[in-house]
């Protein structure tokens, strides 16, 4: 019963992400694609001062 189940529950995820690839291929031929926008590299220059700005002021300790 649960690998009926399984095969169901992947046979519809299948779907769903062919799905998800037409809307963004489609939305990239119109240029409204754009994507995720990149987090840990645009934050990396302000992560760095920070961390410097904790030593400098003693606020980290290492065990």
């Amino acid at each position: 019963m649960l690998a009926v189940l399984g095969g169901i529950v992947e046979f519809e995820r299948g779907i769903m992400f062919e799905r998800q690839r037409e809307g963004i291929a489609d939305a990239k031929t119109l240029g409204k694609y754009k994507g995720r926008k990149p987090t840990a590299r645009a934050k990396s220059d302000e992560v760095r001062q920070l961390k410097a700005k904790m030593r400098s002021d003693n606020l980290t300790q290492r065990v």
